[in-house]
Protein backbone atom coordinates (compact mmCIF):
# COMPACT_ATOMS: atom_id res chain seq x y z
CA UNK A 1 0.00 0.00 0.00
CA UNK A 2 2.74 2.56 0.68
CA UNK A 3 4.12 1.95 -2.84
CA UNK A 4 0.68 2.43 -4.39
CA UNK A 5 0.17 5.60 -2.36
CA UNK A 6 3.56 6.98 -3.44
CA UNK A 7 2.89 6.10 -7.08
CA UNK A 8 -0.54 7.77 -6.88
CA UNK A 9 0.99 10.90 -5.32
CA UNK A 10 3.62 11.08 -8.05
CA UNK A 11 1.02 10.57 -10.76
CA UNK A 12 -1.23 13.19 -9.17
CA UNK A 13 1.68 15.64 -8.91
CA UNK A 14 2.68 15.08 -12.54
CA UNK A 15 -0.91 15.55 -13.68
CA UNK A 16 -1.21 18.73 -11.63
CA UNK A 17 2.04 20.12 -13.05
CA UNK A 18 1.00 19.24 -16.60
CA UNK A 19 -2.37 20.94 -16.06
CA UNK A 20 -0.76 24.05 -14.62
CA UNK A 21 1.70 24.14 -17.51
CA UNK A 22 -1.06 23.98 -20.11
CA UNK A 23 -3.13 26.55 -18.20
CA UNK A 24 -0.18 28.96 -18.30
CA UNK A 25 0.01 28.57 -22.07
CA UNK A 26 -3.72 29.20 -22.46
CA UNK A 27 -3.58 32.32 -20.28
CA UNK A 28 -0.59 33.84 -22.08
CA UNK A 29 -2.19 33.64 -25.53
CA UNK A 30 -5.11 36.04 -24.83
CA UNK A 31 -2.70 38.62 -23.38
CA UNK A 32 -1.02 38.93 -26.80
CA UNK A 33 -4.28 38.84 -28.73
CA UNK A 34 -5.32 42.47 -28.07
CA UNK A 35 -1.95 43.76 -29.28
CA UNK A 36 -2.17 41.65 -32.43
CA UNK A 37 -5.80 42.55 -32.99
CA UNK A 38 -5.21 46.28 -32.48
CA UNK A 39 -2.02 46.55 -34.51
CA UNK A 40 -3.92 46.90 -37.82
CA UNK A 41 -6.03 49.69 -36.29
CA UNK A 42 -2.90 51.56 -35.22
CA UNK A 43 -1.26 50.96 -38.61
CA UNK A 44 -4.29 52.25 -40.54
CA UNK A 45 -4.44 55.31 -38.32
CA UNK A 46 -0.73 56.02 -38.66
CA UNK A 47 -0.86 55.66 -42.46
CA UNK A 48 -3.82 58.03 -42.62
CA UNK A 49 -2.06 60.58 -40.41
CA UNK A 50 1.11 60.48 -42.52
CA UNK A 51 -0.83 61.16 -45.70
CA UNK A 52 -2.70 64.06 -44.07
CA UNK A 53 0.14 65.73 -42.16
CA UNK A 54 -0.67 69.27 -43.24
CA UNK A 55 -4.26 68.96 -42.06
CA UNK A 56 -5.57 69.51 -38.56
CA UNK A 57 -6.53 65.96 -37.59
CA UNK A 58 -9.08 65.10 -34.95
CA UNK A 59 -9.66 61.79 -33.23
CA UNK A 60 -12.95 61.45 -35.11
CA UNK A 61 -11.03 61.65 -38.41
CA UNK A 62 -8.73 58.86 -37.24
CA UNK A 63 -11.69 56.74 -36.12
CA UNK A 64 -13.30 57.12 -39.53
CA UNK A 65 -10.06 56.20 -41.30
CA UNK A 66 -9.64 53.06 -39.21
CA UNK A 67 -13.35 52.21 -39.13
CA UNK A 68 -13.50 51.95 -35.33
CA UNK A 69 -15.08 53.78 -32.43
CA UNK A 70 -13.21 56.38 -30.40
CA UNK A 71 -13.02 54.02 -27.44
CA UNK A 72 -11.55 51.24 -29.61
CA UNK A 73 -8.98 53.64 -31.06
CA UNK A 74 -7.98 54.89 -27.61
CA UNK A 75 -7.68 51.33 -26.31
CA UNK A 76 -5.68 50.20 -29.36
CA UNK A 77 -3.16 53.02 -29.01
CA UNK A 78 -2.81 52.56 -25.26
CA UNK A 79 -2.28 48.81 -25.75
CA UNK A 80 0.10 48.96 -28.72
CA UNK A 81 1.89 52.30 -28.32
CA UNK A 82 1.48 53.09 -24.63
CA UNK A 83 0.00 56.52 -25.36
CA UNK A 84 -3.13 58.17 -26.71
CA UNK A 85 -3.60 58.63 -30.46
CA UNK A 86 -3.26 62.41 -30.08
CA UNK A 87 0.01 62.10 -28.13
CA UNK A 88 1.37 59.62 -30.65
CA UNK A 89 0.49 61.81 -33.63
CA UNK A 90 1.97 64.87 -31.96
CA UNK A 91 5.21 63.00 -31.32
CA UNK A 92 5.26 61.72 -34.89
CA UNK A 93 4.86 65.26 -36.26
CA UNK A 94 7.56 66.56 -33.89
CA UNK A 95 9.96 63.99 -35.30
CA UNK A 96 9.07 65.08 -38.84
CA UNK A 97 9.84 68.71 -37.95
CA UNK A 98 13.17 67.67 -36.43
CA UNK A 99 14.13 65.67 -39.53
CA UNK A 100 13.34 68.65 -41.73
CA UNK A 101 15.26 71.10 -39.54
CA UNK A 102 18.30 68.81 -39.41
CA UNK A 103 18.28 68.37 -43.18
CA UNK A 104 17.78 72.07 -43.93
CA UNK A 105 20.44 74.06 -45.71
CA UNK A 106 21.47 77.54 -44.68
CA UNK A 107 18.45 79.87 -44.86
CA UNK A 108 16.32 77.33 -46.76
CA UNK A 109 13.61 77.25 -44.10
CA UNK A 110 12.51 78.62 -40.76
CA UNK A 111 11.21 76.98 -37.62
CA UNK A 112 7.88 78.73 -38.15
CA UNK A 113 7.55 77.43 -41.71
CA UNK A 114 8.28 73.86 -40.64
CA UNK A 115 5.99 74.02 -37.63
CA UNK A 116 3.15 75.19 -39.85
CA UNK A 117 3.99 72.62 -42.51
CA UNK A 118 3.63 69.80 -39.99
CA UNK A 119 0.41 71.09 -38.45
CA UNK A 120 1.55 73.08 -35.42
CA UNK A 121 -0.32 76.36 -35.16
CA UNK A 122 0.40 77.39 -31.57
CA UNK A 123 4.11 78.16 -31.56
CA UNK A 124 4.54 78.36 -27.79
CA UNK A 125 3.04 74.90 -27.27
CA UNK A 126 5.04 73.58 -30.23
CA UNK A 127 8.29 74.91 -28.79
CA UNK A 128 7.57 73.42 -25.34
CA UNK A 129 6.64 70.05 -26.84
CA UNK A 130 9.73 70.04 -29.06
CA UNK A 131 12.03 70.83 -26.15
CA UNK A 132 10.32 68.21 -24.00
CA UNK A 133 10.82 65.59 -26.70
CA UNK A 134 14.37 66.45 -27.85
CA UNK A 135 15.90 68.48 -25.02
CA UNK A 136 16.53 71.56 -27.18
CA UNK A 137 14.58 74.31 -28.85
CA UNK A 138 13.74 73.89 -32.54
CA UNK A 139 15.73 77.05 -33.33
CA UNK A 140 18.79 75.42 -31.73
CA UNK A 141 18.37 72.39 -34.00
CA UNK A 142 18.19 74.59 -37.08
CA UNK A 143 21.01 76.89 -35.95
CA UNK A 144 23.34 73.99 -35.11
CA UNK A 145 22.69 72.45 -38.51
CA UNK A 146 23.32 75.78 -40.27
CA UNK A 147 26.58 76.41 -38.39
CA UNK A 148 27.76 72.85 -38.93
CA UNK A 149 27.13 73.17 -42.67
CA UNK A 150 29.17 76.38 -42.96
CA UNK A 151 32.31 75.71 -40.92
CA UNK A 152 35.41 77.10 -42.60
CA UNK A 153 37.83 74.41 -43.82
CA UNK A 154 40.46 73.38 -41.27
CA UNK A 155 38.38 74.59 -38.32
CA UNK A 156 37.05 71.16 -37.26
CA UNK A 157 39.17 70.90 -34.11
CA UNK A 158 39.10 73.18 -31.08
CA UNK A 159 42.21 75.20 -30.31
Amino acid sequence: MPQTQTAAQIELLETLLATLGSAGRVESAPQHLPRQAHSPVVKLTEDYALTHTAERLYVTDLCEAAGVSERTLQYAFKEVMGMTPVAYLTRLRLHRVRQTLRAATHRSTTVTAEALRWGFWHFGEFSRAYKGCFGELPSDTLRRKSHAAFKPPGRDTAV
